[in-house]
């Protein structure tokens, strides 16, 4: 005859699966979050993250009265 698991040793192995299965969904939401501001290629920022971090550091410099002074370089690359 087969045993049965008691009902706290049921419970563990629910708990250890829920534990894990949250630390992946964790992990890939954090993963999805970098492919949000960042290029997958290069792993570089890009203008998402660019023009949100712009717009919080115009708020703050708006909340403090601070000076807001934005330059910006445009480079221009021919392949020759």
């Amino acid at each position: 005859m087969k045993k049965n698991k008691s009902s706290n040793e049921q419970n563990c192995v629910t708990c250890a699966v829920l534990q894990r299965e949250t630390g992946d969904l964790k992990r890939d939401i954090a993963e999805m979050d970098q492919h949000v501001y960042l290029d997958t290629l290069t792993g570089l920022p890009n203008r998402r993250y660019f023009v949100q971090s712009l717009q919080s550091r115009v708020e703050r410099c708006r909340r403090y009265g601070d000076m807001v002074i934005i330059v910006l370089y445009y480079f221009l690359m021919s392949m020759i």
